[in-house]
């Protein structure tokens, strides 16, 4: 598969992640069929501007969350198991949590860097690394492995540890040339 086509694409999620990154999306749908219920029981003009309100803004989430999980290409220029070494390093010099391993060949790996909560409304974010000979495919989204609403208004701090991957990354790949 062409490189930069696989990072085209967009992270897969299971099931209860998936139904965590789009809970918003899912709460305003249900709101936007309650009210079109309720019309029928107490005719009301404003149920229905509400319904079609909550509608609207259920499809402008459901692209901005989608968007979220678009993956960006990386050129590293080695080897799939030498950037598997030095992301573990960056974890522990950013003292992210390495989670959910998995070698699918010598030349492909995914994985995904947890980092800490930094406040009672931000449950974290999770890094998910798609390593390949020559390349990564990155992405970092809050944390899908619970139910957060508030994933809407973080995507600086996301891309911000983004950023701070690849100068990482390109330090420590530095050193070992």
């Amino acid at each position: 598969m062409n490189s930069k086509k696989e990072c085209s694409e967009y992270l897969k999620l299971g099931v209860t992640r998936k139904i965590n990154h789009f809970g918003l999306v899912i709460s305003l749908l249900f709101a936007s069929i309650a009210f079109p219920v309720a019309h029928y029981f107490r005719p009301d003009l404003f149920l229905l501007f509400a319904a079609i309100t909550f509608l609207i803004l259920a499809i402008y989430f459901y692209f901005k969350q989608k968007s979220k999980l678009k993956l960006q290409y990386f050129d590293t220029g080695t080897k799939a198991l030498r950037s598997l070494e030095i992301i573990t390093k960056i974890a522990d010099i950013l003292s992210w949590e390495v989670r959910n391993l998995k070698h699918y060949s010598n030349d492909k790996i995914r994985l995904e860097l947890h980092t800490k909560p930094n406040s009672f409304i931000a449950f974290g974010e999770m890094i998910t690394i798609i390593i390949n000979d020559e390349y990564l495919c990155l992405n970092s989204i809050n944390t899908v492995d619970k139910f957060t609403n508030q994933t809407i208004s973080l995507k600086d701090s996301n891309e911000n540890n983004i950023m701070l991957f690849k100068e990482n990354f390109l330090k420590l790949i530095a050193n070992y040339q």
